[in-house]
């Protein structure tokens, strides 16, 4: 029998390994492939959570690159791309709500 659980554990052990060697991933988020820079894991209200920047996301010339969300159970396909990334500046890395508990970080 599948356990989901399973999966949760596998997507956070596997995100803790990227963040903790600076490595891309590529998964499928929302039915799309991306590539993404992990920079933090976060614990919401019981619900882990992939800080990350999105280098294909388009932005304004004037805006600077961000950490989006990722709800890990909206990820799957997982996998590391085999390069590294720069991180942002560590002000980005600061947890977004006081409540959230950092499982890893950059």
């Amino acid at each position: 029998m599948h356990n989901p659980a399973d999966d949760t554990v596998t997507r956070i052990a596997l995100c803790t390994l990227a963040i903790e060697r600076r490595a891309a991933i590529k998964a499928r988020y929302n039915g799309a492939e991306v590539e993404l820079h992990p920079h933090q894991l976060v614990d919401r209200n019981g619900t882990p959570y992939l800080r990350a920047a999105n280098p294909a996301k388009a932005r304004r010339i004037d805006e600077a690159p961000a950490l989006g969300f990722f709800h890990l159970g909206g990820l799957s396909d997982l996998t590391l791309c085999g390069h590294s990334f720069e991180p942002l500046s560590a002000e980005s890395t600061a947890p977004a709500r006081e409540t959230d508990t950092v499982l890893a970080t950059l």
